[in-house]
């Protein structure tokens, strides 16, 4: 990109950005640092001034002032406590942060800055968030803070017991080095911290199956994408990581639907937010696979969660900053859909805003939510919890109080009730934040919070716990859980952004981030829940099971156990007492004991059918809440058929190098192994692989090569047959001469063309087209191509980024395959790093107007430069057709594409009363004589359609009816100010 032109484009924000950047300020008064300008990378940079917004680090020296461009206008005002240099890596990173207003860093911007950095560089040191100087680290993709083992800068604590069995549970948090994960097997009185997450950031969220088997995690990882994780053995390691996004992610949670009544039960759902655009997550399978979608339309927001009811409806609650609202999205199908979202209740604060316990990193409105579904007299009642101020925010940590709201809903979310979990008379002098909230099986409602009560200047917090057993309509005298007063460490991180409890029988589990003593740790409590009452539990090993009958089961252990020494006589029985399925037969020794207990479970398979067998062992006891520990056992009695084969089509010919192979599912199939060779015979196999999915990617094949490939199905029982088919690769026609790209000059375009003479024959099925340019600021350009022997055309590229107006992408280069099936349109692309435009991405227009066309011939790529200031080079381009031999025929009226009058609009009669070659029923253009048409459909027409109106004129019958009428004013309307057609031949 040329000096003058960024100068020219820039110049308000470099006026502002001048602004900036006078005096020297420190970050901090009690910062000792000195800032020496002769140690900067660019010398027309005030260094010293970037102290004046932003935490002073040496690493700032090596900015220039190109570097600086990418930062807001607005970058003075804000207040996230991460140094200059960082703010440019984050925006290189992720170009669609927001330039403007709130949440322009996501809020995992300083956790991730520590876990990369290990701390602010000052002097040759690197300053923890301790405030203690270590050496300057050798490696700094991970955290080197040795305090971090001990959790010395551990925040963001989350936890959640297993519903089974109250004495274990999971826990994470956000520790040096990534995500921290904990448990416990003595009801949370003594945790041990089993692993680091690899490759993880920060936000933990944790969740457990029905029941207990399986522990889930969230996380966001890498810079910053959110991954899923499990655990089979109560968390003591976690695996099967799962990436759902890669980056551009933050404030993840997840959510499992419990409820035995819900159709969805033990669907998994994960809610996070891209650019402050809401997203959501389902996995139908264990989390296996996740299905992913997002709400563009709703309003812009952060800070999420999910709840379930007994029913399985899911209600989606978050902060929406940009209308001040919290906002409810509910789904009635497991969500898979989700009606439009509403507004729930409106918030003082925006976003985030200072208070004196939090005013660097500020205190911020999220939702916290649960649902009633104990089958008592609240059930159903949903639940949120979030932290507002008590006004309109301000600017000035002292003028903001922060309160914590409850809202309850009876009626599915249609209407709303809010109270107040702690006293309202002394919020002047006491802020309340980072809420949670629990609702426990018998339907208490249990909340946890930040309570600055004893700390004079509101700086410093304990932590709070109270509940409600009147569904949420008034709350128990709150109880303060912490022993000492936390100090404020003012590290950029502060208290973390929430905190968490989870409650299970009859324990209270609660954990937070505790400043005590001016060290970060992460504390957990264990209590008594008051308003529980005694039961049991139950639970099992070996609960999921597969065999090929008729077989044994391996035994499966039942332990019961006691919940406020509760004694009393638990009866086991299949089913609620209705007994095995037909084709099993076992037993429950013993099936009556007293808790705390032990049994096992005994099955046989002798002739069941094939399927998968849900079988519950319920344990009944007089006076306390039943339990149900569900068993899922799969069925196998003979081996899978073949599956059918799906794509390619058998003989077809692929668009490039890269086969897609899908098949249909098989009953009975646990896996799939797929294979694809040069031969028939399968002596030489290229590739070949095992999933339990139906499609897998074979790249780096040869182009214009004959392939075969098979799938065969297994499972328990054996191995079916195989199908197979075969495929080609696709031609692969390219230019690679460097053709130059004349500057627009004068305010006359530059433009040249390239041409590609194709000798391949082949109906073009699906065309797809690579482009790579060396070219600055790529939103200058477009590029056009032509199929010369049809006159067709489809603009690919149009200037991207300008769909707004502006300059449109400021970046260079293009290296990008487009497809018309591409999920990202290429108008939109513009990254800051490597080509503006890379990786395939959907064409400006559809390169489907092709399709029919025989690939042969001569086409030609138009380069076009709409702004002068820069130049460059069109390197190479090529096609990329699936061709099929044989007619086209594409409006399916039995008329082969190559002599059909109207290729896309059925006209099997092939009426052309005018004999200009053109059917009818697409040639509105029915002015003049054959050869004298102007090849527009236009006012000219419409006169002539006028004139002809309730008529026989032959012409102007476009439908061939008999009779001018509306239905051919309204064929003409839809092709008015276009050229007649499409056929293949006449205008076209």
């Amino acid at each position: 990109m040329t000096p003058l032109k960024r100068s020219l484009r820039l110049v308000a924000f470099a006026v502002l950005w001048m602004a900036c950047t006078t005096g020297i300020a420190s970050a901090a008064a009690n910062d000792n640092y000195e800032i020496i300008q002769s140690r900067g990378a660019d010398q027309s940079v005030d260094y010293s001034a970037m102290a004046k917004y932003a935490p002073w680090d040496d690493r700032n020296y090596d900015l220039t002032k190109g570097d600086l461009l990418y930062l807001s206008k607005e970058e003075a005002n804000l207040t996230d406590p991460i140094p200059t240099f960082f703010r440019v890596e984050l925006r290189k990173m992720f170009p669609k942060l927001r330039k403007s207003g709130e949440a322009q860093y996501p809020r995992a911007a300083v956790p991730m800055f520590y876990n990369m950095y290990g701390g602010l560089m000052r002097d040759g040191k690197v300053i923890g968030r301790d405030g203690v100087a270590r050496g300057v680290p050798v490696n700094t993709e991970g955290a080197l803070d040795a305090a971090a083992d001990t959790g010395g800068s551990g925040n963001e604590f989350t936890v959640e017991m297993n519903p089974m069995n109250p004495l274990i549970g999971v826990a994470g948090g956000n520790v040096g080095g990534g995500q921290g994960m904990y448990r416990t097997v003595d009801g949370g009185t003594t945790w041990d911290r089993v692993t680091v997450l690899p490759n993880t950031c920060c936000d933990p969220a944790v969740d457990w199956k029905s029941d207990g088997t399986v522990a889930y995690a969230t996380a966001l990882s890498g810079p910053i994408g959110v991954s899923f994780w499990r655990s089979f053995d109560n968390g003591a390691t976690w695996v099967d990581r799962v990436d759902l996004t890669p980056n551009g992610s933050d404030k993840e949670w997840i959510h499992v639907d419990r409820s035995p009544s819900s159709p969805f039960q033990d669907n998994i759902y994960i809610t996070y937010h891209n650019s402050n655009t809401m997203q959501f997550a389902r996995s139908t399978d264990g989390g296996t696979t996740f299905d992913i979608q997002a709400f563009p339309t709703d309003p812009s927001g952060i800070g999420s969660d999910i709840a379930t009811d007994t029913a399985g409806n899911v209600y989606y609650f978050y902060g929406a900053f940009s209308n001040q609202t919290i906002q409810m999205l509910k789904s009635t199908d497991g969500g898979l859909t989700f009606a439009p979202s509403v507004a729930i209740a409106s918030t003082n604060a925006s976003f985030d805003w200072p208070i004196p316990s939090m005013e660097s990193r500020n205190a911020w409105i999220y939702a916290a939510a649960d649902i009633d579904r104990s089958g008592g007299p609240f059930n159903d009642s949903i639940y949120v919890a979030w932290t507002d101020t008590t006004a309109p925010e301000s600017g000035s940590a002292t003028n903001n109080h922060a309160i914590v709201n409850v809202a309850y809903s009876r009626d599915g979310g249609a209407s709303w009730t809010i109270t107040n979990p702690h006293p309202m008379g002394d919020t002047l002098t006491v802020d309340r934040f980072n809420q949670w909230v629990k609702v426990d099986e018998l339907g208490n409602v249990h909340v946890v919070y930040y309570d600055t009560r004893h700390s004079v200047a509101r700086t410093g917090t304990d932590f709070y716990y109270t509940y409600s057993s009147d569904g949420g309509q008034t709350w128990a005298t709150e109880v303060r859980i912490s022993s000492e007063t936390s100090d404020n460490i003012t590290n950029g991180q502060e208290w973390g952004d929430y905190n968490g409890i989870s409650v299970v029988g009859d324990k209270v589990v609660t954990v937070w981030t505790d400043n005590r003593n001016s060290t970060q740790l992460g504390y957990g409590s264990e209590g008594l829940n008051v308003v529980a009452g005694p039961g049991f539990t139950l639970t099992g090993d070996n609960t999921n099971q597969a065999v090929c009958a008729p077989a044994t089961l391996t035994p499966i252990s039942l332990d019961i156990g006691s919940i406020q020494a509760f004694s009393g006589e638990v009866a086991l029985s299949f089913n609620e007492g209705a007994g095995l399925p037909g084709g099993f037969t076992g037993s429950i020794t013993p099936d009556t004991l007293n808790a705390p207990g032990t049994a096992t479970v005994s099955l046989d398979v002798v002739s069941a059918t094939a399927g998968n067998y849900d079988i519950s062992v319920d344990g009944v006891a007089t006076g306390v809440n039943s339990r149900t520990l569900g068993l899922d056992i799969a069925v196998f009695t003979d081996p899978p058929a073949a599956p059918i084969l799906a794509s390619p089509a058998d003989g077809s010919t692929l668009a490039g190098t890269t086969a897609v192979l899908t098949w249909n599912s098989t009953s009975g199939a646990q896996e799939y192994a797929y294979e694809v060779a040069t031969d028939a015979g399968f002596t030489n196999i290229v590739a070949s692989g095992t999933t339990s999915a139906t499609t897998a990617t074979v790249g780096g094949l040869e182009t214009e090569t004959p392939y075969f490939w098979r799938v065969s199905a297994s499972n328990l029982c054996g191995g079916g047959g195989a199908a197979s088919a075969s495929f080609t690769t696709g031609s692969q026609i390219c230019n690679t001469g460097v053709v130059t790209i004349p500057d627009s000059n004068g305010g006359v375009d530059g433009m040249v063309s390239d041409d590609i003479l194709s000798s391949n024959a082949g109906i073009i099925d699906d065309l797809n087209v690579s482009i790579a340019a060396t070219h600055t600021w790529v939103g200058d350009l477009i590029f056009t191509l032509e199929h010369v022997d049809t006159g067709k055309t489809a603009t690919l590229i149009d200037k991207p980024g300008t769909t707004t107006g502006g300059f449109g992408c400021e970046e260079n280069d293009i290296d990008v395959v487009l497809d018309d099936a591409a999920a990202d349109p290429v108008e939109s692309a513009c990254n800051l790093s490597g080509p503006a435009l890379f990786g395939t991405l959907s064409p400006n227009q559809p390169l489907s107007v092709f399709n029919g066309d025989d690939i042969g011939g001569t086409w030609r790529m138009t380069v076009t430069d709409t702004f002068g200031g820069d130049t460059g080079t069109l390197d190479e381009w090529c096609l990329f057709a699936t061709t099929v031999s044989g007619p086209v025929d594409t409006d399916n009226d039995g008329i082969d594409d190559a002599v059909d009058n109207c290729t896309n609009v059925p006209n099997p009669g092939q009426e052309d009363t005018n004999g200009d070659g053109i059917g009818n029923i697409c040639d509105a253009d029915i002015t003049g004589f054959v050869g004298l048409e102007d090849c527009l459909v236009n006012f000219l027409d419409l006169t002539a359609m006028k004139t002809a109106f309730f008529s026989a004129d032959p012409d102007a019958d476009l439908d061939s009816s008999g009779f001018v009428n509306f239905a051919d004013l309204t064929i003409m309307k839809n092709q008015f100010f276009g050229p007649p057609g499409p056929s293949a031949i006449g205008c076209n």
